[in-house]
């Protein structure tokens, strides 16, 4: 009876081994979004992985926020009347990043 019940505590523990699922590690990617001519927070501005649907809008303080598993991601950063701005960034650990956005020329400008 013994020699059954360790038996079946071995198979019990291996079960358990196996069945343990290993995550891919998430990191954040945080941080604000601001005029680049008077520091100003874009509030709206869309963050998002270049090619793809998965991003974020920036709040009233120009913060965004994407976790995301380890991995190389383009970050493409945009707003109505501002250049779009994409960054390579490598994604190993948590990353506080702050971005600034140049105005976008208008058709005004160049006459």
């Amino acid at each position: 009876m013994v020699y059954i019940c360790r038996m079946l505590y071995r198979l019990l523990i291996l079960c358990c081994l196996f069945s343990i699922q290993t995550n891919a590690q998430q990191f954040t990617i945080s941080g604000t979004v601001s005029d680049s001519t008077n520091n100003e927070s874009i509030i709206g501005g869309v963050v998002y992985l270049k090619g793809t649907a998965k991003g974020v809008q920036t709040n009233v303080y120009g913060f965004y926020s994407l976790t995301l598993p380890a991995g190389t991601y383009d970050l493409t950063i945009n707003y109505i009347t501002y250049a779009p701005k994409t960054i390579h960034v490598v994604l190993n650990q948590n990353i506080s990043m702050n971005i600034r956005l140049s105005p976008a020329a208008s058709s005004r400008d160049m006459s």
